[in-house]
C-alpha cells in the first residue's frame, strides 16, 4: 500500500503531462491487465485524491494539460498495488510511443537518426511543462546516442516509462535494430541529472 508520507510527498511534485500520455498509459493498461484492472487503478486515483474528472472518467483530452503528480500516483498504484514490475512499466512507455499521436509524426518528420536526436527536446517539450531533454553525443560510426534530462526529479518509476518511450520511438524509425537503453545518470541514485545512453545495430 501506499503510505502516507508517500503520497504527500507525490502531491508535491510540479508540472503537467499531456492527455496523450494518460490516454496511451491508460490504453496499454487495459490491454495488458484487463478493463477490471484499468477501473481499479482510476478508482484509487479518485480515493487518493487525484480529482481531475477527464482522468478518472476516461474523458481525457489529448492535448490538454493535467497534473504530473497523477502520473507518477498512477505508476505507483500500478507498482506497489496491483504487482506491475517495472519492466511492465517500461513497456507502458513503449506502448506509448506505438499509439501517440506525436510519437507517430516523429518518423514522418525525421528521416533519419541525426535529426530525429538533435529534435528530440522539442517533442519532450510537447509532452511534458517541465524538465529539458537534450542530446549530448551521438555517434552513428559506433551506433550510440546520449540524452540527458535535466530538471526533472519526479520519481524513479518515471525513469523506466521513459526508457520504454525513447525505445519505441527509435524503433518507429525502422531504419536501425535492437535498440537498447541503460540510464547511466540518475537523480534518485545521486546525480544531477538523468542520462540515458541508447545503442543500436
Amino acid at each position: 500500500m501506499i503510505s502516507t508520507q508517500e503520497l504527500n510527498k507525490i502531491k508535491k511534485i510540479k508540472g503537467e503531462v499531456r492527455g496523450t500520455t494518460f490516454k496511451n498509459d491508460f490504453a496499454c493498461v487495459k490491454k495488458e491487465g484487463g478493463k477490471k484492472q484499468l477501473e481499479a487503478v482510476k478508482k484509487r486515483l479518485r480515493e487518493l485524491g487525484c480529482k481531475e474528472k477527464d482522468i478518472i472518467q476516461d474523458n481525457t483530452k489529448v492535448f490538454s494539460w493535467y497534473p504530473l503528480w497523477c502520473h507518477v500516483l498512477f505508476f505507483v498504484i500500478l507498482n506497489k498495488e496491483l504487482g506491475w514490475t517495472e519492466k511492465d512499466i517500461f513497456n507502458i512507455g513503449y506502448h506509448g510511443s506505438r499509439v501517440s499521436l506525436i510519437a507517430k509524426t516523429f518518423p514522418k518528420l525525421m528521416f533519419d537518426l541525426k535529426k530525429a536526436f538533435n529534435k528530440s527536446g522539442i517533442y519532450w517539450k510537447k509532452n511534458f511543462s517541465v524538465g529539458k531533454l537534450e542530446l549530448e553525443e551521438l555517434d552513428l560510426k559506433n551506433n550510440y546516442g546520449i540524452l540527458n534530462l535535466k530538471d526533472f526529479n519526479v520519481h524513479p518509476l518515471e525513469c523506466y516509462t521513459i526508457k520504454g518511450y525513447l525505445v519505441g520511438v527509435l524503433d518507429l524509425l525502422g531504419q536501425i535494430k535492437d535498440v537498447k537503453v541503460k540510464e547511466t545518470k540518475c537523480v534518485h541514485r545521486g546525480d544531477d541529472h538523468h542520462q540515458f545512453k541508447l545503442t543500436w545495430k
